[in-house]
C-alpha cells in the first residue's frame, strides 16, 4: 500500500506543471524593502515569451465594458496580473472616456493626440513596447517584416497610423512616459502631489534578459521620488538597464490582481489593489500560453 501511495505522490509532484496556471520559473513575486518605502513586484521574464499582453479600453464601440469583455475573452486564459491602465475622463460611470488616442485590437477608440501624455503604449503580437511621443517618428514592423514610419503629430500620417494599426490587429494607448533608456522624463519642477503609486517598468539585464516588472508602493510618493526609487530598485536587484516606466492609476481606478502559478489570487497585502474589475476602466492584462 505505501508504494502505491509513494507512485502517487511522485506522480502528482513531477506533473504540477499540466495543472499550473504559468511556469514559475517565469514569473517572480518579491517584496522588498527600502527606508521607509515597501515595495511589491511581479517580475515577468521574457525568455520564452510566454507572458503575453492584452489591452481592453474603457468601453469598445459597441459599448461593452472592459470588464464584460475581459470576461468574455479570459475563459481557459492564464492569468498573470491585470491592472488599469490608460487613463479615464470618469470612472465607473456609462460616459467614461478614454484620454488620448486609443485603438484596441485596430478598432479606433479615440483619435485625438493628448498633449498631456507624452508615452504611446503599442500591443503588437502580444507584446508590450512603449515609445516617447516627443521623438519624431515611431518606427513599426507590419505584417510581413517592413518598416513603417509614422509622425504621430502630424494629421495625415496619424491617420495612416490609425489604418496601418486596423490592418496589423494593434491596440495602442496614451500613457504617462515618466523614464526611457535609463533617463528621468520628469524633473524637479514635476507634481508634487503624494499618492499611492504603480509603475509598469520594462528593461534589460547585464545578461540580456528583457523583463517586464509591475511595482507597487506601500506608502505615497511624489512622482519623481517614485521613478527614482523604482529604476533604483531594479538596479540593486537585477542590474537593470531600464527602457521605460510608466504611471498607472493607483488611485480612482486601483484596480490590480496577481495570481500564483497555481491560479490562485495573491492575496497579501501589496499585490491587490481595492477596486473590484467590474468598476475597471481601462485593463492591461499579462497571461501565459
Amino acid at each position: 500500500m505505501r508504494n502505491y501511495i509513494f507512485i502517487f505522490i511522485s506522480f502528482f509532484i513531477n506533473n504540477l506543471s499540466i495543472f499550473a496556471q504559468y511556469n514559475e520559473d517565469d514569473v517572480e513575486l518579491f517584496s522588498t524593502s527600502k527606508d521607509d518605502q515597501f515595495f511589491s513586484v511581479v517580475k515577468m521574464d521574457q525568455k520564452e515569451k510566454k507572458i503575453k499582453a492584452k489591452y481592453f479600453s474603457v468601453r469598445n464601440k459597441s459599448g461593452l465594458s472592459s470588464h464584460l469583455r475581459y470576461e468574455s475573452w479570459v475563459k481557459n486564459k492564464k492569468i498573470v496580473a491585470y491592472m488599469s491602465a490608460g487613463y479615464v475622463t470618469e470612472n465607473i460611470n456609462t460616459k467614461a472616456n478614454q484620454v488620448g488616442l486609443t485603438i484596441e485590437n485596430g478598432e479606433l477608440i479615440n483619435s485625438n493626440l493628448s498633449e498631456y501624455l507624452g508615452g504611446l503604449a503599442i500591443i503588437q503580437n502580444d507584446e508590450i513596447k512603449v515609445f516617447n511621443l516627443k521623438n519624431p517618428y515611431l518606427e513599426l514592423k507590419g505584417k510581413e517584416g517592413s518598416l513603417f514610419k509614422f509622425n504621430l503629430n502630424e494629421s495625415l500620417e496619424r491617420a495612416s497610423f490609425i489604418k496601418w494599426a486596423a490592418v496589423n490587429n494593434i491596440s495602442a494607448f496614451q500613457c504617462h512616459l515618466l523614464a526611457q533608456n535609463d533617463s528621468l522624463l520628469i524633473f524637479d519642477n514635476a507634481s508634487n502631489e503624494i499618492r499611492n503609486r504603480r509603475f509598469l517598468i520594462g528593461g534589460i539585464n547585464d545578461e540580456g534578459l528583457f523583463s517586464n516588472y509591475i511595482i507597487n508602493f506601500s506608502k505615497p510618493e511624489t512622482l519623481l521620488d517614485a521613478t527614482k526609487k523604482a529604476m533604483d530598485l531594479l538596479k540593486k536587484t537585477d542590474n537593470l538597464r531600464v527602457y521605460y516606466v510608466i504611471n498607472h492609476d493607483a488611485g480612482s481606478d486601483d484596480v490590480f490582481k496577481v495570481f500564483r502559478p497555481n491560479g490562485d489570487l495573491v492575496t497579501k497585502s501589496g499585490f491587490q489593489g481595492y477596486v473590484p474589475i467590474t468598476s475597471a476602466g481601462s485593463l492591461i492584462v499579462f497571461y501565459y500560453e
